[in-house]
């Protein structure tokens, strides 16, 4: 179950767009069921939770622009470090293309 919460926390951390305070010059302070981004290398720290989030990378960008006829989608795919309590957890995110997340 924390694994799910873990996924859910990770892709709204890249996904949204968002608010908080910086608990850093890069760091962002958020809480659970808030709304935030992240640019590359910037860490989220979650409010509570012992958690944070680092968005390292974007490994593969195949998504099809918006107006162009295309035979794949493609997809958006991410790296993000997961810290909890100490413990570390690197995950890929994917996307598809053509969505409006």
């Amino acid at each position: 179950m924390w694994k799910r919460r873990l996924h859910l926390v990770a892709f709204l951390a890249i996904v949204f767009a968002a608010s908080g305070c910086g608990a850093g010059p890069r760091d962002v302070q958020a809480c659970l069921n808030e709304e935030f981004s992240l640019s590359m290398g910037q860490r989220a720290l979650i409010e509570g939770e012992s958690l944070g989030i680092r968005f390292e990378e974007v490994t593969e960008d195949s998504r099809c622009p918006r107006g162009v006829t295309c035979i794949w989608a493609g997809r958006v795919t991410c790296m993000v470090e997961i810290t909890q309590s100490g413990s570390s957890y690197r995950m890929a995110l994917t996307e598809p293309g053509l969505s409006d997340e």
